[in-house]
């Protein structure tokens, strides 16, 4: 006959698994409102080899030492869950043991069992410490998402607790299996001798109850505020991100980081275009909004944040999740005709730019792609937050002040600042009596197409790093070429702000242009550039090998075509460019040409490489400063004046602008200069 805990138990755990399948379901339900994607059915042995690296293995979240404790709270929790579940089918099956199934290994696992709760208390009161003493700048966001995470450290205390209460006093009446390993519910168990028998049948019962309310509970929870949060109305847990964040990791970019997968105008049905409201992102957007962690490592590394900028990436994800989980049911039940009450229509008229996202969070963000870098969870905030400004620019015609000239100037002259396009060429002219520079019609054979952009042509400062690349081809005897006024802004600016149209044209007009003219290979000095070459112009028939000029001058140094002084009498700090090492990966080929041309000191700076700090130019903002928050600028230059460098070496014609900026603004110009690394290899060559 059934006891009373076995029937009131299995009724619960019933429930529990209902609400678990149901919950999952509508989840599941919720993400059809979203756009198909690609990634659902491409590359599947990859993308199962990234759940394990990723998501198993937790690679990113070793990357910061603080929240390498994650796997510790993690696995700790699962290796202490095993003894539970052994605890749940004893209650109706008091002979059950694991030692069936774990044989000479059963000892040893509860002996690690027993003694991980220590760990786990440990990792959470530093999770609190942190948070509530420290303060961490990862950790700034709402009091709804505190709450969450003090509701699951809570869980997790508590489970550790009556995991420990219900072993001992087991252990103490000589009913739990390998009592002899339990070694710190073995030294608890002894308290209970102090109890009546009534006592002790009473204690055990409510510590056995809270002990499966610690687990069950907890799951109710999860799944119950994120599937039911309209007949709820709660916020959202985000610790559904354990079951999200598996599908997010599975479904994570497998194309280039540097890649804006384009917009398709030749649809003649497309009524929209760019994310003006949650239904316009993809199925996988979707999920990776539920993912979500909340563990800010976006925050952390995001510029604009850190500036005191109106944007913060994680808030951003966190707000179009709340929105979605809200709106999502409420889509779906109006698209099957049925009848909405007040509260659901309320729902439908938020909008998601302007009630749920903030423009000015929109343009505030830069597209460094340090929030994309940071995130164990592999969401793509930069890709949402570039398809809602196509939504503003294109469909609603909304951007900040200036913008419209800078659209402007690009599609007529095919340039920023709207310089005449004949005069791409006139630097050629001013260098005609040292250097040999030919027009591409003059010289079709040539190895290399020479892309000067349109800094390299118009601004004054650049024009020095084009010169000087131009002088060390010479010197190493490399076949280039230039294309001219032939040659127009690749589409980068117009893209990220938001104007795929204009975007598309101009990479179709250069595309046409190169493709004219047999192009191969493409040399280029700016990032931009050679990310939107490299990653983007396949897309429209522009294949081609892009070389940026930090690889081959390397190169040209390593085999000795160009030699440079026994010692170059600087000390220097390197400046990685978001779009040259972030995106593409190119950290070592700069590094290596210090250490080649013998520089007197080389000094990293704070934030290096893959954590490198933005200059703050990218995402168009190159053209407009935000007027909010601390210049980026002027942050960046004086992490590089903490080095001790006299020189910021840079390799990109957007950095070089905004660090020179930064050295006025932060008031440093008798501490250090801004060069690119190819005017220091210039100014230092060997006759």
């Amino acid at each position: 006959m059934l006891t009373v805990r076995q029937i009131l138990f299995g009724l619960f755990l019933l429930f529990v698994i209902y609400v678990n399948i149901d919950g999952l379901i509508r989840m599941l339900r919720n993400y059809s409102i979203g756009r198909p994607s690609e990634r659902l059915k491409d590359r599947p042995l990859k993308r199962l080899w990234s759940v394990f690296v990723y998501a198993f293995g937790q690679r990113k979240m070793f990357k910061e030492p603080s929240t390498s404790l994650h796997i510790f709270i993690i696995y700790g929790f699962i290796i202490l869950l095993i003894p539970s579940i052994q605890t749940y089918i004893r209650a109706f099956w008091p002979q059950f043991t694991l030692e069936w199934i774990f044989g000479k290994f059963y000892g040893p696992y509860i002996r690690v069992a027993d003694s991980i709760g220590v760990i786990i208390l440990i990792i959470v009161a530093l999770s609190l410490y942190r948070r509530y003493v420290l303060k961490q700048v990862r950790y700034i966001g709402t009091k709804e998402l505190h709450r969450d995470m003090d509701y699951i450290l809570l869980a997790i205390t508590a489970h550790v607790v009556f995991s420990w209460g219900v072993h001992s006093m087991e252990i103490y009446e000589g009913q739990f299996p390998g009592a002899q390993y339990a070694t710190i519910s073995a030294k608890i168990a002894p308290i209970w001798g102090h109890l009546t028998h009534t006592q002790f049948i009473i204690t055990y019962e409510i510590i056995w109850w809270l002990h499966a309310f610690s687990v069950l509970l907890t799951m109710v929870y999860i799944m119950g505020s994120n599937a039911y949060i309209n007949k709820l109305k709660i916020f959202p847990s985000k610790h559904f991100h354990v079951i999200a964040a598996f599908l997010s990791i599975y479904f994570r970019n497998l194309d280039p980081m540097g890649r804006i997968p384009p917009l398709n105008f030749e649809d003649e049905e497309a009524e929209q275009f760019g994310i003006g409201k949650v239904e316009d992102f993809t199925v996988v957007d979707l999920i990776q909004t539920t993912a979500c962690t909340g563990c800010g490592m976006c925050q952390a590394n995001c510029p604009a944040f850190l500036n005191d900028q109106p944007l913060s990436p994680k808030e951003l994800i966190l707000d179009i999740r709340e929105h979605f989980l809200k709106k999502a049911p409420v889509v779906l039940k109006q698209r099957k005709g049925k009848k909405l009450n007040d509260y659901e229509k309320q729902i439908l008229e938020e909008k998601l730019i302007g009630d749920v996202v903030k423009p000015e969070s929109l343009w505030a963000c830069l597209t460094c792609g340090a929030c994309m870098e940071a995130c164990p969870v592999m969401i793509e905030h930069v890709p949402k937050i570039i398809g809602m400004r196509q939504d503003l620019v294109m469909m609603e015609g909304e951007f900040p002040e200036g913008v419209d000239k800078i659209f402007r100037n690009l599609e007529v002259n095919g340039n920023p600042w709207g310089i005449g396009k004949h005069l791409r060429g006139d630097w050629v002219k001013e260098v005609a009596d040292e250097i040999n520079v030919p027009y591409i019609e003059d010289k079709p054979e040539a190895e290399y197409l020479f892309w000067v952009g349109c800094f390299g042509s118009f601004d004054d400062r650049t024009k020095k790093v084009t010169k000087s690349l131009a002088k060390i081809l010479n010197k190493a005897g490399v076949s280039f070429a230039i294309l001219g006024k032939e040659e127009k802004c690749t589409g980068d600016p117009a893209r990220r702000l938001g104007n795929e149209y204009l975007a598309q044209m101009l990479i179709m007009e250069n595309v046409e242009t190169l493709n004219s003219h047999n192009i191969k290979k493409i040399l280029t000095f700016c990032p931009h550039c050679y990310n939107t070459f490299k990653n983007e112009y396949p897309d429209f028939g522009g294949k081609y090998e892009v070389i940026h000029a930090v690889e081959l001058l390397n190169d040209l140094l390593k085999q000795g075509k160009i030699r440079v002084k026994q010692e170059v009498m600087q000390k220097i700090t390197y400046h990685d460019s978001c779009y040259l090492g972030r995106y593409n990966k190119i950290f070592d080929a700069p590094r290596e040409i210090i250490k080649q041309i013998h520089v007197t000191e080389f000094k990293e700076m704070e934030k290096n490489k893959e954590k490198a700090m933005c200059c703050g130019a990218g995402g168009g903002r190159m053209w407009w400063d935000s007027k909010e928050g601390t210049p980026i600028n002027k942050t960046r230059v004086e992490m590089a004046v903490k080095t001790g460098a006299d020189t910021i070496a840079v390799s990109c014609p957007f950095c070089m602008v905004m660090l020179e900026d930064g050295v006025i603004k932060a008031d440093v110009n008798d501490k250090v200069q801004v060069q690119d690394i190819i005017e220091i290899i210039a100014a230092n060559l060997e006759k």
